[in-house]
């Protein structure tokens, strides 16, 4: 009898466990994979690359800012009216947002317009976009997606929100020029100066405008992905 017992007992333990293991999570206790490499698109990388240039070191650039951490909605909304305007922006986001560099505040919002632009869901939810964006007088930029870009034509976009001077280039500014003793022979060429930056060869260079316009001076060969000059 006390056999028949243990038995059962025992029977009744290995069917308790078997449907914990089942209701178990598979993968439990290990990390799932949350790498993502898309985290830009190619057109995406494309326009950050040159609007890098254009922003030079004029400001910060933020890629996919959520709408949420940018906007709020006005406090004391009766019935329910903060939650459902929070709803409409916790899960959306800004491709691009270029902020000051002394108090990294968001001084202009840029969203890249490709094709699905066009669709009628797209349009309601651009239009909802700007409207958010004006409430909070948040300007907001929006650039046609195209195959290239002129650094000049964005730099000048968005200067008078960074407040700076389209013409002027922060990297392209000489420092003061130190005094040299004369060398015993000017007539010898002079050696090729190796990047401060990245230790590339540097090439002779002519400023065409800005406070180097006319002047000549060492600039990296690998221009613009590095931007030392002597």
């Amino acid at each position: 009898m006390k056999i028949a017992l243990y038995g059962i007992a025992l029977f009744l333990l290995l069917a308790v466990l078997t449907a914990l293991a089942r209701l178990r999570p598979r993968g439990a206790g290990a990390a799932p994979d949350y790498r993502r490499r898309d985290f830009l698109s190619k057109a995406e990388r494309a326009f950050f690359s040159v609007l890098q240039q254009a922003v030079e070191q004029e400001g910060l650039i933020f890629a996919k800012v959520r709408l949420a951490d940018l906007l709020m909605p006005a406090a004391g909304q009766a019935g329910g009216g903060w939650q459902s305007a929070f709803n409409k922006i916790q899960s959306r986001h800004i491709d691009f947002v270029l902020c000051s560099l002394d108090e990294v505040g968001p001084k202009l919002a840029i969203e890249l317009d490709d094709a699905s632009h066009r669709q009628a869901r797209r349009k309601e939810r651009d239009q909802f976009l700007e409207a958010a964006c004006q409430s909070a007088r948040l300007p907001l930029l929006r650039i046609p997606a195209r195959r290239d870009y002129r650094v000049r034509e964005l730099r000048e976009q968005i200067a008078p929100f960074l407040g700076f001077d389209a013409d002027r280039h922060p990297t392209l500014e000489l420092p003061a020029a130190p005094e040299l003793a004369p060398a015993d022979n000017m007539d010898e060429p002079q050696p090729v100066p190796a990047c401060p930056k990245c230790g590339a060869p540097m090439r002779r260079r002519e400023g065409k405008s800005g406070a180097l316009a006319g002047k000549f001076f060492w600039g990296c060969s690998t221009f613009p992905q590095c931007k030392g000059i002597l």
